[in-house]
C-alpha cells in the first residue's frame, strides 16, 4: 500500500516525516495540486464531510468506503472515517491517540473489506490530506502516531 500524506506547511510536514516507520510507502507532499489528488485510489475524508458529498450514512463505530461519482478532483473512492465532530477544543494526548487509533483502524478495516469484495477495482494507494480529516486542535504528532501506529497494527492483525 502507497500512503500519500499532504500537508499544508514544512514544519507539520516534518513531523510526518520524523514519524514514519522506514518499511512502509510513504509520500509526503507539500500543498498538492489539487488535480493530481484523481491519479491515486482513494482518499481518506472525516466522515461527516465524506457522507455530505458522496453518499452513504455514517455507521459509527465503521468507515466506509464511498464511490466517487462527482467530476470532482477527488479519487474514485473516497474512506469516509467513522462519525466524529470536529475538534475545536485541545483534549489529552492519550484520548486523542487511542480515538484516533480506532478511527484509522476502522478505515484499514474497510479498505481490507472493500478489496476483498472488488477485485477488480482494488484500493493499492490512500492520499490523506490532514486538513481534510478536520482534527484542528489534535498535535500533529499525536495523528501521525496514531496514524502509523494503527497501520503497524492492523498488519500484524
Amino acid at each position: 500500500m502507497l500512503y500519500i500524506i499532504d500537508e499544508q506547511n514544512e514544519s507539520d510536514l516534518a513531523v510526518w516525516r520524523i514519524n514514519a516507520p522506514k518499511h512502509l510507502n510513504v509520500e509526503f507532499k507539500l500543498r498538492a495540486n489539487p488535480e493530481s489528488r484523481a491519479e491515486y485510489d482513494s482518499m481518506i475524508i472525516a466522515g461527516i464531510a465524506a457522507h455530505d458529498r458522496y453518499g452513504g450514512f455514517p455507521n459509527s463505530p465503521h468507515a466506509q468506503v464511498l464511490l466517487n461519482h462527482s467530476t470532482d478532483s477527488l479519487p474514485r473512492k473516497i474512506i469516509a472515517t467513522p462519525p466524529y465532530g470536529p475538534v475545536f477544543q485541545p483534549i489529552p494526548e492519550n484520548r486523542a491517540h487511542e480515538a484516533l487509533m480506532k478511527i484509522f483502524s476502522a478505515c484499514w478495516n474497510a479498505v481490507r473489506e472493500f478489496n476483498g469484495t472488488h477485485p477488480n477495482s482494488q484500493i493499492y494507494s490512500i492520499y490523506i490530506n490532514v486538513a481534510a480529516l478536520l482534527l484542528g486542535k489534535v498535535p500533529k504528532e499525536t495523528i501521525c502516531k496514531a496514524f502509523f501506529g494503527s497501520i503497524e497494527r492492523n498488519l500484524t492483525d
